[in-house]
């Protein structure tokens, strides 16, 4: 097998000013990608013939910018106003966000190349003191994710429970919603869309706490919420994606992938990632290759291990990637990676060879 490489195609600039991380979102499908590219736009990117190419803009809604002052820690509470998040639609014509208005509310909104199509309140659509936390599209384009948890201050009603809902995208009303219980603070949100399943799968990075699972599914005309192994934690862990046949779940921790049988979680196999290495918590799955980012624990140099996606076996890594963090798989053979330095920060697209 030869060895593999990564080739940089182009890079651009991620304003991103105190937004949570990602700072990137990506379509349903990997076809393209959005990022701010100022205070009040973000743009589309894709490889068009083998080029990044901007194929679409998008202008904030007043009072719904990049925020500009940090929040302090991740309770809903402490979040700054203006954006929290964003997610591309499929069409990459349409844009869902999340964030918190001048007058301390909540809301989820659609923009069009145009400007706004839809806005509504969190609270009104899904209980008082919830606050939006985290979205994606389906991939069809029809319906809207939206995972929110609740204000933690004493006044709220249930302090601490979030939901994740399941929004039509035209009109934003609720077609079903799931409750879950507390995650311990602080708390960072992922969405991840199932490749396969009308589906996602919310993580929620609690730091020392560990990492929750867990799984929102749409079936028979109703969303349900799945039972998994990590309703209630697990080690610390970031997603690293989803196989291609979306029967399995890669995370990887510090030192090990754990692998996890879709959609209850089943711990399937834990592989050891090696004394030498130390993870990011991040990686990819690009073609029949599960990639961990990650550097080596004695000198610190930046290091990707690479395994089969079938057979798990250890297979040759690409070169690394050097100072900079992995968004996501964009397309079929290229990265998006973002190095965190700077306003606005350097983002890249890369190819990997052969």
């Amino acid at each position: 097998m030869q060895l593999l490489g990564f080739r940089e195609v182009s890079s651009f600039q991620v304003a991103h000013g105190a937004l949570p991380w990602p700072w990137i979102a990506f379509d349903p499908a990997h076809l393209r990608f959005a990022h701010a590219a100022d205070a009040q736009t973000i743009v589309v990117r894709s490889l068009v013939d083998g080029a990044l190419a901007e194929t679409a803009r998008f202008a904030l809604p007043e009072g719904l910018g990049l925020p500009q002052v940090a929040p302090d820690g991740y309770s809903s509470t402490a979040r700054a106003k203006r954006l929290h998040a964003f997610a591309l639609a499929p069409s990459g014509d349409e844009l869902a966000i999340t964030g918190i208005v001048d007058e301390g509310r909540s809301v989820v909104a659609t923009l069009g190349r145009g400007g706004e199509l839809a806005r509504a309140s969190v609270e009104e659509r899904l209980g008082e003191g919830l606050f939006g936390q985290a979205l994606s599209w389906d991939r069809t384009g029809a319906h809207l994710w939206i995972a929110a948890e609740r204000d933690a201050s004493p006044s709220a009603p249930a302090r601490g429970d979030g939901v994740v809902a399941r929004l039509d995208g035209a009109t934003l009303q609720v077609l079903g919603v799931v409750d879950h219980p507390e995650y311990p603070p602080p708390v960072a949100y992922e969405l991840a869309l199932h490749p396969i399943d009308d589906a996602v799968l919310t993580l929620a990075a609690c730091g020392q706490d560990g990492t929750f699972a867990r799984v929102a599914r749409f079936a028979d005309g109703r969303l349900q919420a799945i039972v998994t192994r990590l309703d209630g934690g697990g080690e610390p862990a970031g997603l690293v994606g989803f196989s291609p046949d979306g029967s399995r779940v890669f995370l990887a921790e510090e030192s090990a992938l754990r692998v996890h049988r879709w959609p209850a979680l089943d711990l399937e196999r834990t592989v050891d990632l090696g004394d030498e290495f130390m993870s990011a918590y991040s990686g990819a799955v690009v073609d029949d290759r599960v990639l961990v980012d990650g550097e080596d624990a004695e000198d610190g140099e930046d290091v990707v291990l690479a395994y089969d996606a079938s057979t798990l076996a250890r297979v040759p890594p690409p070169t690394a990637i050097r100072g900079a963090m992995w968004v996501g798989r964009l397309q079929e053979r290229h990265l998006v990676t973002v190095t965190p330095k700077g306003e606005p920060a350097r983002g890249a697209v890369l190819r990997m060879l052969p």
